[in-house]
Parts: C-alpha cells; structure tokens; sequence
C-alpha cells in the first residue's frame, strides 16, 4: 500500500517551511537545495507509492490465478524439476534424474481427489498414480515432443480403488535445454465412456434381436 497521504503531505510541508526559513534569511543557495529537496521528495515518494501499488496488484492476480487453479473442474497440478534436468543426455538418465528431482508443487482438489490424501505439495512426484499410470507410459513420446503431449487418453487407478478414464495434457516448461518444471491437466470422461460402452451394449442387443428376427422369419 502506498504512504498515508497525511504523512507525505506533513513531510512536504516541512521541507517548504525549511525553504521558507531560508528565504526570510537571505540564504539564495540554501533556499535553492531546499526547494530541489522538496521536489525530490515530492517525485521519490510518488514512486514508491507507484511500486507499492503494482507488487499489490500482482500479488491480487496471483491469488486469483491460485483460486481459479485450485476451484477448476479439472485435474490441475504443476511439477518441479529440480534442479533442472538436461534433455541432452541418454533416456534412462533423464528418466531417472526426473524420478529423483520432480516434486508436486501445486494442485487443486481435484487432483487431491484423484490421488488421495497423501498428495502434499514437496511429495515426489514419482510416488503418485499419474507418474505411474500415465508418465511413464507416455515418456518417449515426450520426450520427442519437447514434453508438450495434448489430448492423451488414459486409464488411472483412484486412490479409492476405482478407475478413472482421463483425458491428459502435459506441458514441460524448458528453460536453456534443461526441463525445470510440467504442468498438467486432465479431464475425468469416465462417464462418457460408461454411456458410450452402454450404447455398444444396446447395439449388440439389438443386432442380435434383429438376427434372431430374421431366422424366425425364414423358418
């Protein structure tokens, strides 16, 4: 927040009422430094404030930007490399260079419900489900895209047991060739696939009622 407006105009006033002193005394070139003093004042006061006000409207967009993330209805999280991992090396040393340094570093609730309680920001990534159900899986296929991967569809055992048909999206976040961080997302259309899997059952029903019509028909 910026100064109170009582406290820089009473610092203001003191500094015209020093130049106002060294007016009535004849001193030229006091009066002169006191008034460039004022004006300083005056424009260094204006700046802090101007500072002050711009750290407190980004620090406003970053708790709306965490609110949006942690109320979306998708999975939502954001992985930590570090330090950074080199994507110039072999395979198996990037992959386990990633399993040693990727921790979970934010996320919403649903992604809490997907994995269970024990997913706390600072955890290792590597000990949840979407790092073995889907990262592993899909890690090749990263790894030649520059980890920008979109529209993946995946199977992900729930922390309760269940399954959940996600649609997954992951991006890496390269800084100098070196992977410092992922962000992912995923849609849980696991309700989609259970009516798209009960209209195949009502299809083969009725191709076989059909089947079963016809063969009465030429008897």
């Amino acid at each position: 927040r910026s100064a109170p407006l009582e406290t820089r105009a009473l610092l203001f006033m003191t500094v015209l009422a020093m130049a106002s002193a060294a007016s009535s005394q004849g001193s030229a070139p006091l009066q002169g430094t006191v008034l460039v003093l004022a004006l300083s004042v005056h424009g260094v006061t204006r700046v802090v404030s101007d500072q002050r006000a711009a750290i407190h409207r980004l620090r406003e967009e970053r708790r709306l930007d965490r609110a949006f993330v942690a109320s979306a209805p998708e999975v939502v999280f954001r992985v930590r490399v570090h330090p950074p991992v080199p994507l110039d090396r072999e395979r198996s040393l990037i992959l386990e260079e990633l399993g040693e340094r990727a921790t979970l570093e934010r996320h919403n609730l649903e992604y809490s419900a997907l994995v269970g309680d024990g997913a706390a920001v600072g955890r290792p990534w590597r000990e949840d489900s979407l790092w073995h159900d889907v990262f592993l899986e899909i890690f090749d296929d990263a790894l030649c895209a520059d980890f920008v991967l979109n529209g993946l569809d995946v199977s992900v055992r729930r922390s309760d047991g269940t399954v959940a048909d996600l649609v997954v999206s992951f991006r890496g976040v390269i800084e100098r060739g070196a992977l410092t961080g992922i962000w992912g997302m995923a849609t849980d259309v696991s309700h989609l696939t259970r009516a798209r899997r009960g209209l195949e059952e009502q299809r083969t029903q009725l191709r076989k009622i059909t089947a079963e019509w016809v063969a009465s028909e030429d008897r």
